[in-house]
């Protein structure tokens, strides 16, 4: 395999006992694998999105304006949050490939330097973000109302950034040691934190303490996120990747870092690019008004929920591949990519039925107003159709990821959310006038043209790989 730093071929005895949240990849029942990896992992992504669709709901409760706010201070503040999930892409990948093979010292020392590079970087992206949202707030929003509560609340949200960051590169470490449950864990009790907090902080005590509306949801963030980081970091200290740590890896080790790097600056680049959709979209739907741009919101956080499941199925790919790589177990990453293919792409298929017949109840929810909710509905019904297109853009993104080859799915990020986005937009609401079905169009058009684009993409990678999954 390609990388910028190969140890010593040595193959140290493994401990004699394993934490029962850890797991060899390289041996035993592939299809038990991927349960133990995707059902934490999307259970996860579950507690996550009912946390950020907690905040939806209250800020719904606040105004429209907040609830417009928090959509785009979310988004902006993604960029921060990309970083954590670019490192863990990038430690599951290459830890992962070092315990396949064995070399547990390597693993300890690039997991050691996943922890020092991601508090440098999360000092740097903090102080950064102090400087560079606000104007970056007042360029898309144009002078409109929502965009103070934008800077309202990400101001409060960049001091979890390391809640984010750190704790999500951590979680790479764990990944790539084959347990997905420490994550699971902790987002599940700050997603019940988060639900018990936001009413409290958002509309206070009567006659004792008084709501600080949009501003105590981004409080409830940095309160649960700060736990989720302390938590993390002491269940990794805690893991059997440690036991071979010295104090010498704590010397920054260039060709580790560069390794690293290779595959963090990419996965963090590629979900960067989702940002930037976004933005294109709002940047659309703006001469619409804030029901648009609320509409728009509400329909990606009940479209991110329905993704849950295939998201998680998928996922598991990527320390499964790495391991057996390491492993040289090509048999075993071909009959894991298909099962977690096949299923990912069932579930979209149903999701995207559900949501024809049971879709308007859900998005009442939010009390966005009509006009919001239809908008919304409107989205929901055009994007869904290439759903099941999703179960396989996953799987070979996460596929090429364990391969340490991450260039590819930045290449298609790049296609589907930027310039897709771009160009299919300005075709159907600037040139045809589409309104914001247009811009739903746009959102569909980089779907189906980007997953065309990473089957082309992978039978390339693959035949450099000398890898057959058929």
């Amino acid at each position: 395999m390609p990388s910028a730093y190969t140890p010593p071929v040595t193959t140290p005895s493994r401990p004699p006992t394993r934490p029962s949240r850890e797991r060899d990849l390289t041996t035993g029942s592939v299809a038990e694998h991927v349960r133990a990896l995707a059902i934490p992992s999307a259970l996860s992504l579950l507690f996550i999105t009912v946390y950020n669709v907690t905040d939806t709901l209250f800020a719904g409760q606040v105004s429209t304006e907040a609830q417009a706010g928090l959509g785009l201070g979310s988004q902006l503040f993604f960029l921060v949050s990309a970083l954590g999930v670019g490192f863990r892409i990038g430690a599951s990948a290459v830890v992962g490939q070092y315990l396949g093979a064995g070399q547990r010292e390597a693993a300890a020392r690039a997991s050691t330097q996943v922890l020092s590079s991601s508090l440098f970087v999360t000092i740097a992206v903090m102080i950064a973000g102090y400087f560079g949202f606000d104007p970056l707030i007042d360029w898309v929003a144009g002078g409109q109302a929502y965009g103070g509560a934008a800077k309202q609340y990400v101001d409060i949200l960049l001091l979890a950034s390391p809640g984010f960051v750190v704790a999500y590169a951590l979680s790479g470490v764990q990944s790539a040691q084959g347990d997905a449950q420490t994550l699971a864990r902790a987002q599940f009790a700050s997603s019940m934190l988060n639900i018990g907090l936001n009413p409290l902080l958002v509309f206070g005590i009567p006659g004792v303490v008084d709501g600080m509306g949009l501003a105590g949801i981004a409080w409830s963030t940095l309160v649960c996120q700060t736990g989720v980081l302390f938590y993390i970091l002491r269940q990794t200290l805690r893991s059997s990747v440690f036991r071979s740590f010295r104090v010498g890896h704590l010397v920054p080790d260039l060709p580790v870092l560069a390794d690293l790097s290779q595959q963090v600056v990419p996965g963090t680049a590629r979900l960067l690019v989702i940002v930037v959709g976004g933005l294109l979209a709002q940047l659309y739907l703006e001469p619409f008004g804030e029901d648009a741009v609320a509409a728009y919101n509400v329909g990606l956080r009940l479209e991110q929920l329905l993704l849950l499941p295939a998201i998680g199925v998928t996922s598991a790919v990527l320390p499964f591949v790495s391991q057996n790589m390491g492993a040289r177990r090509p048999d075993r990453v071909r009959e894991g990519f298909w099962l977690s293919v096949g299923i990912g792409a069932a579930i979209m298929a149903f999701g995207s039925v559900a949501v024809w017949f049971a879709g308007r109840p859900v998005v009442a929810l939010f009390g966005a107003g009509e006009g919001a909710e239809t908008l919304a509905m409107e989205y929901l019904m055009t994007v869904s159709v290439g759903w099941p297109l999703f179960g396989l853009l996953f799987g070979l993104q996460n596929l090429l990821q364990g391969l340490k080859r991450p260039l590819a799915p930045l290449v298609v990020g790049v296609w589907r959310q930027g310039v897709a986005m771009a160009l299919f937009g300005w075709l159907f609401v600037r040139w045809m006038d589409w309104g914001p079905l247009g811009v739903w169009a746009a959102v569909l058009a980089g779907m189906v043209t980007g997953t065309a684009m990473m089957v082309a993409a992978t039978a390339w990678v693959l035949r450099t790989e000398e890898l057959n999954l058929r």
